[in-house]
């Protein structure tokens, strides 16, 4: 009992000293913090200006609200840097934004002048000029220190899907060839042509295109349908040699009478078609091979025009999709009207499954079938596959270069996308095409020479780094 009231007593007391301090505003004392900065920062509201054409031919710009809250911003706490790794569209008004901010402890917001060093008291409904990098400075609530930020608006200053071509050049080394394979690898473009006697290769640089280097390295007449690219290697089948080259250096990996051709890569394994015409794999950079597992009869392999790519599939990067075209013996298959696409699943995790190699059957339904076109070539672009071709082959009657074929579904339909080769580009079957390590596609036409160069805008454009505290509104 006496614990208890000792208990009330204390309690009481601290209550009437609690009082006393309340009563005399000289004793009030508040708690106040010196540490802040930016915890959550976002546009609430931006402008868009567009360009638009009139029936008459005539060119106008409206003005439209876009939508700007969805795109992300990443702080930089160790380097005071804010900044959008996805830029707004083109055309959104970078200097009257309005945003959102969120402080630590209810930090003050102070906006640097451009013109000074001056700062004044930033308002929620204040827009902000963002056509240049701005400083926000913010105060902790004691008033002792303050910490700035640089923020950067990024804005895209070209239309996405946009597609420019360049003409680089027209080269007299390419005038004479009868056909031709180009590859892009360990930033250079290789292309072996065939001139009539033997494969000659040349190489330029991604950032070059005009200026075409020799190799001293000879091959036989059919070398230019037996080279595949994986990473920064280029494989080579040779008089029955696997070689590979690194750095301009040439290797011999292998001998193997039992090979055909050289037909495809994945980021583990090279394929080739056997001299019975089955499927075999090397997963040992071409010392050794095997046969391939297949879902279908080996008939159904194509013979000319085999092209190839291979990319991570989106919901896992460790398995590569892997997607081989081609066109099956005209004389043997007359009546074919598209191209044969198989697919292989390649997973190289430490548990990895073998996979079939999977023919893409074509429905009778399917009006978006990739046709059958001369020297046909697919790429990986734009997370799909990308692929052109001439004049039609066999019972095909599409007309040559009448644009891309892309397709998104692993290869069962093809449609046109709505950018297109260029205008002026000379339309001899002859050609080769490839996709470099800055996505740009190169063009090479023989007879013509002409060698062109294009990109679709938004596939250039560059990822900031994002692993900082990444913040959407607050």
């Amino acid at each position: 009992m006496m614990k208890k009231y000792i208990s009330w007593v204390g309690l009481l007391s601290m209550l009437f000293v609690f009082a006393a301090c309340m009563g005399d505003d000289d004793n009030i004392s508040y708690l106040t913090y010196d540490d802040t900065g930016i915890t959550g920062f976002s546009l609430s509201a931006a402008n868009q200006y567009l360009h638009t054409t009139g029936s008459q031919g005539q060119d106008s710009i409206y003005k439209k609200t876009v939508t700007v809250s969805d795109y992300d911003f990443y702080i930089d706490q160790e380097n005071n840097l804010i900044y959008n790794p996805d830029s707004l569209p083109c055309g959104t008004d970078a200097k009257h934004i309005l945003l959102s901010i969120t402080t630590r402890n209810s930090g003050q917001i102070y906006l640097k002048n451009v013109a000074n060093d001056s700062a004044f008291y930033y308002h929620a409904t204040d827009s902000v000029d963002f056509s240049n990098p701005r400083t926000f400075q913010i105060l902790s609530q004691s008033g002792n220190y303050y910490r700035s930020y640089t923020v950067k608006v990024n804005v895209h200053q070209q239309e996405g899907d946009d597609f420019n071509w360049h003409k680089l050049s027209t080269n007299n080394l390419f005038a004479n060839m009868q056909a031709m394979k180009a590859f892009a690898a360990g930033g250079n473009v290789y292309l072996f042509g065939f001139n009539g006697v033997q494969t000659q290769l040349y190489q330029t640089a991604e950032e070059d295109g005009q200026n075409w280097l020799a190799s001293d390295q000879l091959f036989d007449a059919d070398v230019y349908k037996n080279v595949v690219t994986r990473g920064d290697d280029v494989f080579v089948l040779n008089a029955g040699q696997v070689l590979r080259m690194n750095a301009g250096q040439w290797t011999v990996m292998g001998s193997n009478s039992d090979l055909k051709q050289l037909v495809a890569a994945s980021t583990t394994e090279l394929y080739a078609i056997g001299q019975d015409g089955s499927m075999m794999v090397s997963r040992n950079d071409g010392v050794s091979w095997t046969t391939d597992v297949m879902d279908e009869g080996k008939e159904l392999l194509p013979l000319n025009a085999i092209s190839y790519t291979y990319q991570p599939l989106k919901t896992n990067d460790d398995i590569d999709m892997v997607a081989m075209t081609g066109l099956r013996d005209e004389e043997a298959y007359p009546n074919d009207t598209t191209a044969v696409v198989w697919t292989k699943l390649v997973e190289y995790s430490e548990y990895h499954r073998n996979y079939p190699w999977t023919f893409v059957d074509i429905a009778d339904d399917n009006n978006y079938a990739l046709p059958r076109l001369a020297n046909l070539v697919i790429m990986g672009y734009d997370n799909g596959l990308l692929a052109m071709g001439g004049s039609g082959v066999g019972a095909c009657t599409k007309k040559g270069f009448d644009s891309f074929y892309y397709s998104q579904d692993g290869g069962i339909t093809w449609k046109k996308p709505d950018y297109a080769l260029p205008t002026d580009m000379s339309s001899s079957n002859v050609f080769t095409a490839t996709v470099d390590s800055q996505n740009f596609i190169w063009i090479v036409c023989g007879q013509s020479g002409e060698i062109w160069r294009g990109r679709l805008n938004r596939m250039g454009w560059t990822k900031e780094q994002n692993e900082f505290l990444k913040v959407r509104g607050r």
